[in-house]
């Protein structure tokens, strides 16, 4: 109740807030809880609800830091992308090679789970070692992409096993391409992630067809949009 009496002052003055502690009515006045939100930045302005909104809008969309995404994906590994690979007659960890144009590339819907999986070249930025096909699973529930302990291998050679935690720069699909990597981990080491980045950075948008369980990858910004039938690649 002290609160609220307090309410009409807050919106008859400026106030410049730095943080604010707004206690919420949970139940008893004794288990009332604080919770202490980001700066408001209400200057030479009345309190308002729309301010206290803004201020958590963007609370709510700051980054995640890296080292706290997971994800579990128990319906997908290293056997898996190998059979995949054949299946389809894209060998995972096969030689690759860049072409151009470098979209659009054809990936397949795979299981019941839905799995959108697609094979791309990879190359590590300013290495020798020849370009690779990976196994992708596009989930932009990550932020960045993605590489398996054996893709790293494949792609690195006997360095990937001092690489730990670092970040790493790779082409993907387009040599002219520079992708910030990590290593897989977790609940997800045996899965290649194409992230939310990658394909902002790439400019990609997708194309489904259902009936056929598959889909593409075409660049908005190269107007590569193939209306006609999907093919297998």
């Amino acid at each position: 109740m002290a609160f609220r009496r307090l309410l009409p002052a807050l919106r008859s003055h400026s106030t410049a807030f730095s943080t604010k502690v707004v206690c919420r009515r949970l139940g008893p006045i004794s288990s009332v809880k604080q919770q202490c939100l980001p700066v408001l930045r209400c200057y030479n302005r009345p309190f308002s609800s729309e301010a206290f909104l803004e201020s958590r809008h963007q609370f709510l969309y700051l980054p995640m830091p890296r080292n706290k995404f997971d994800v579990v994906i128990n319906d997908i590994d290293e056997l898996e992308l190998e059979a995949i690979g054949k299946i389809h007659h894209v060998e995972n960890l096969g030689p690759g090679s860049f072409t151009t144009p470098s979209f659009p590339a054809t990936g397949h819907i795979l299981g019941p789970n839905n799995r959108f999986m697609i094979p791309l070249v990879c190359q590590v930025v300013g290495s020798p070692k020849e370009p690779v096909n990976v196994w992708f699973l596009v989930d932009t529930r990550a932020t960045v992409t993605y590489l398996t302990m054996k893709t790293m291998h494949a792609i690195f050679g006997p360095e990937a096993d001092t690489m730990g935690d670092l970040r790493f720069l790779i082409h993907i699909q387009d040599q002219r391409s520079v992708i910030d990597c990590e290593v897989s981990k977790r609940h997800f080491k045996e899965v290649n992630i194409l992230g939310a980045y990658a394909l902002r950075k790439l400019k990609l948008s997708m194309r489904m067809d259902w009936d056929q369980d598959m889909f593409q990858l075409y660049q908005d910004q190269a107007n590569q949009k193939d209306e006609s039938p999907i093919r297998k690649a």
